[in-house]
């Protein structure tokens, strides 16, 4: 069956050398003056990024590459505002309105797409090793998957397991949103157990009072209706930690706060937390591994109700 692939309007593009750099300009119908168009070079180089309109009013955010003497400009944008919305939870820095911040705004965030709009959004096992391997040459602390599928291939098993313990780098994972049934949990995930932080989605009655302005007075924090549970098919629990699993986000391409639940909620969530965590132990020169930094969350980790099932 042919691919229905998404396509975006058509847009001008202008490369050129200002005897330092590489530059362009991506123009889309809106730029009615070439003196508003904003210049770029490479997002490596400089971090910066730009918004293209559409009619629908719809914003998206993109940086450029540029390669080849050149010849060759690359467009990056998201496929989805999915990462986008949950990096926010992990890291958005506001510096006048602190309300809006994530959980880390002093860190720097790193975008990589792992999934193929033209497919489903299906999770593509080359793009998750390439992803992998980035995060190694990048020496990245703290990777948040808010997806199901990591795990596809043997060989994925063992590029997370050295990544964990060669690199010393922490995978934070969503369990999934299969629940409230047991054994839910995506089954390959006992292959790599040791290596990562499986993270579920817990309710409490502070946020259902925030968000849906109710006045609820549960006594207990509960593991979400919709979060996937253990126990894993080797017997073992499956869930490492749950987190709150939905959150209100604002949405820069809208200019609104939208309303999400689910595990990627988690995932980011518990991933902003433990990067606050290594900064302090960065900044204090204290050495940390996997294994310690699940132990001292086991030690300070309250356990949730969860459906006559604790996780």
């Amino acid at each position: 069956m042919e691919k229905s692939i998404w396509k975006m309007a058509s847009v001008d593009c202008i490369v050129w050398n200002d005897g330092e750099k590489w530059c362009a300009c991506v123009i889309d119908k809106f730029t009615d003056d070439l003196k508003n168009a904003k210049v770029l070079t490479n997002f490596f180089d400089e971090h910066d990024y730009g918004i293209l309109h559409f009619p629908n009013e719809e914003k998206i955010s993109y940086s450029v590459t540029i390669s080849n003497d050149g010849n060759l400009l690359q467009i990056i944008t998201r496929t989805s505002d999915h990462g986008s919305d949950m990096a926010q939870l992990a890291a958005a820095n506001f510096p006048n309105e602190a309300e809006k911040n994530g959980l880390a705004p002093g860190a720097q965030i790193i975008s990589m797409i792992v999934t193929d709009y033209g497919d489903q959004g299906i999770v593509q096992p080359a793009a998750i090793k390439k992803a992998l391997m980035k995060c190694i040459e990048m020496k990245v602390d703290i990777v948040s998957f808010s997806i199901w599928g990591l795990i596809l291939d043997i060989e994925t098993v063992k590029l997370v397991n050295e990544i964990v313990k060669e690199h010393n780098i922490l995978i934070f994972k969503g369990a999934g949103n299969f629940g409230p049934f047991y054994l839910t949990l995506n089954p390959i995930d006992v292959f790599v157990e040791d290596s990562i932080f499986v993270i579920g989605a817990l309710d409490t009655s502070e946020t259902e009072n925030i968000l849906f302005n109710t006045q609820s007075k549960k006594l207990s924090s509960t593991v979400s209706h919709f979060s996937s549970r253990g126990p894993a098919f080797n017997g073992n629990y499956g869930i490492d930690f749950v987190a709150p699993g939905i959150a209100s986000i604002y949405s820069p391409c809208f200019e609104r706060n939208q309303i999400y639940q689910g595990t990627s909620i988690s995932t980011p969530i518990a991933a902003g937390s433990v990067a606050c965590m290594l900064s302090g132990l960065k900044e204090k020169s204290n050495s940390y591994s996997h294994s310690t930094i699940k132990e001292a969350l086991c030690k300070s980790a309250i356990l949730p109700w969860a459906w006559n099932y604790s996780n």
